[in-house]
């Protein structure tokens, strides 16, 4: 859960800020993408899943991130919205827009196909990475496991993007909206979060404890180096306190499965997306004979439901429900 890190910025080092085109304390995309080039790209990880008024339970502000899931917009399944900064969902005033209606097109050659692959990279928290594909072999998500970040580093999990190539001229830039969750706890749900359910001790990608460098409750509230005597995060039959199970980067869906109120509320206030720019080329925009104005493309809750189910989140998630 994210609250009280909305407005916590002054506790991140400066010297660990990445330049990135989603400027933000939360997890974004590395870097922006030229229509119709291929990106080595990156998710930004910038903290661990915590609520400092909860933090007393394990003596940390944070817990650390061991997986990651991020699905990806595909298809005729994908929903577009003119990108004008408003809140998306059920009575939010940014309907989505239909093909062929009020004079909307898709503005891409062919159906919108990201072309996702997966990149093994030093700079991933996470040993492991597998693709979550649909019936016609089509890479829709990315699942990484099998590792863990202490909460006050950054880290760059790497993914492979071609995109697509913007048709239409005036169309400035593509803003690709993608479902990501970074999960900080093994075989949980909203059924048994809290103390309803035990933590579990996380470890980096060697199996290593996680020291704590930093809390609260230890060194003044000042960050720490690792020495001999460091605590680590440990297991905690009581649970690490109540919706610090994971991150979720997207709102405004109709997921039936991603619907914890106490989950969403903070990502919908601050109407914050995980999201990843398409340009088009200026020589293009220059043969616009109307008004620029960018469109936004983002993961349907249908898909959501089906490509980050229970069984494809496993071991993060329990059941298929309720998520």
């Amino acid at each position: 859960m994210i609250k009280n890190k909305l407005t916590s910025l002054a506790f991140l080092s400066v010297a660990t800020l990445f330049v990135t085109d989603q400027a933000t304390a939360h997890t974004g995309v590395r870097d922006a993408v030229e229509q119709g080039k291929a990106s080595y790209n990156a998710f930004t990880i910038s903290h661990g899943c915590g609520d400092n008024t909860q933090a007393g339970t394990a003596g940390a502000d944070q817990y650390p991130v061991i997986g990651q899931a991020a699905l990806f917009p595909y298809g005729d399944t994908a929903i577009w919205r003119e990108d004008a900064g408003r809140p998306v969902g059920p009575g939010l005033n940014n309907p989505a827009l239909v093909p062929g209606v009020n004079g909307f097109a898709i503005p891409v050659s062919g159906d919108f196909n990201l072309s996702v692959d997966s990149v093994a990279g030093a700079a991933s928290p996470f040993s492991s990475v597998r693709e979550i594909v649909d019936t016609l072999g089509v890479t829709r998500a990315l699942v990484m496991s099998n590792g863990g970040l202490e909460p006050k580093l950054r880290a760059t999990p790497p993914f492979y993007v071609k995109a697509p190539v913007i048709a239409d001229n005036c169309v400035s830039s593509i803003k690709v909206r993608v479902a990501v969750i970074n999960y900080c706890d093994i075989g949980k749900n909203a059924s048994n979060d809290d103390a309803r359910g035990a933590y579990t001790q996380p470890k980096d990608m060697f199996e290593r404890p996680i020291p704590i460098t930093y809390a609260t409750a230890l060194n003044g509230g000042f960050q720490a180096n690792v020495y001999p005597n460091t605590p680590v995060y440990k297991a905690m039959p009581h649970g690490n306190g109540k919706d610090n199970r994971a991150d979720w980067w997207f709102y405004g869906t109709n997921s039936t499965k991603y619907v914890d109120p106490d989950m969403l509320d903070d990502v919908t206030n601050a109407q914050y997306w995980t999201t990843m720019t398409i340009n088009n080329t200026k020589a293009n925009t220059d043969l616009c004979s109307g008004s620029l104005h960018a469109l936004t493309v983002e993961p349907s809750g249908a898909d959501i439901d089906t490509y980050l189910s229970g069984p494809n989140t496993w071991p993060f998630t329990k059941g298929d429900s309720n998520l």
